[in-house]
């Protein structure tokens, strides 16, 4: 399991998994063919985050902390906030909710 949110010094600067992860990545183009319109799923720079495990665990610890995911304790499962069961586990109604309710800054 990956502790996403525990900082590792590098030449004195504090770095996440994640961060020294994504520096490690080797040459990649973001916008292979520029004959089309860009599109995120034709990145090989994505391409090559999402097949980390460390991206896989900070996309979620930030997805959790920023409260766009909430964990259900009596079936074990998360939701996402702007759904019916994420609504009620957050104790809020459709009306009451926006952005800034619900997304914390991280």
């Amino acid at each position: 399991m990956y502790m996403v949110k525990k900082l590792y010094r590098r030449n004195g600067v504090a770095k996440s998994r994640f961060m020294i992860c994504a520096s490690k990545m080797p040459g990649k183009d973001h916008w292979p063919d520029r004959s089309v319109e860009f599109d995120y799923r034709n990145s090989e720079v994505v391409k090559w985050l999402l097949d980390q495990p460390e991206v896989w665990g900070w996309m979620f610890q930030k997805a959790s902390d920023m409260g766009v995911l909430v964990f259900d304790a009596s079936t074990k499962k998360w939701y996402g906030v702007d759904t019916e069961e994420g609504r009620k586990i957050a104790g809020v109604t459709p009306e009451g909710l926006s952005d800034k309710d619900h997304l914390k800054s991280s």
